[in-house]
């Protein structure tokens, strides 16, 4: 099959509820966001990527695009990369206020992923990553990207929670990840 093209430029999608990609759904396709457009208040009722799901796919978010105020029931509250997605989240666009199982403000698994020059704040996660969770074999930059507020609400081990899974600590590497030249701050 051919891989689909959607360019959301610029363009709002508010306040819709799916099984996947409660905003933006796309399998093997070319996602583009950028221009100032937002998805906002969607939702993945009963799966993942509450604001944009993307997977087998080429997602890019960009030039002070928004993805806030989603939710999914499993992974990625604002954004789910899943399975040799290439994702970008670059020219100070922001995901916040997003709430998932994992992965509140990005999900990655199995994918690759650059976070550059962006926000990724107030953010909730139940299990982990409340900001960002790479799984799986997924190779993720952050880079010159503010990470702010975002918490795991795990009743066992709550709290600060930006990056799953790693220490956040600007120049620290997790696994195939680096991070650096970025703003930690905690809850």
């Amino acid at each position: 099959a051919s891989p689909a093209f959607l360019a959301i430029t610029p363009l709002n999608v508010i306040s819709t509820t799916v099984q996947n990609g409660g905003g933006v759904d796309g399998i093997i396709s070319t996602i583009t966001i950028s221009d100032n457009s937002k998805v906002t208040d969607n939702e993945a009722g009963i799966g993942s990527g509450g604001g944009v799901y993307a997977y087998e796919a080429t997602l890019t978010i960009s030039d002070h695009s928004e993805v806030t105020g989603n939710s999914a029931y499993h992974e990625g509250g604002g954004v789910c990369a899943d399975d040799a997605t290439l994702m970008t989240i670059s020219g100070h666009s922001k995901v916040t206020g997003n709430q998932a199982d994992e992965g509140g403000g990005v999900f990655l698994e199995d994918s690759t992923g650059t976070i550059e020059d962006s926000w990724v704040a107030d953010n909730t996660a139940d299990a982990g990553g409340g900001g960002v969770m790479p799984a799986g074999t997924t190779q993720l930059a952050v880079l010159g990207t503010t990470l702010k507020n975002n918490i795991r609400t795990d009743p066992d081990n709550p709290g600060p929670d930006d990056l799953g899974g790693t220490n956040p600590t600007c120049g620290s590497t997790c696994g195939a990840g680096s991070f650096g030249n970025c703003t930690f701050e905690a809850a």
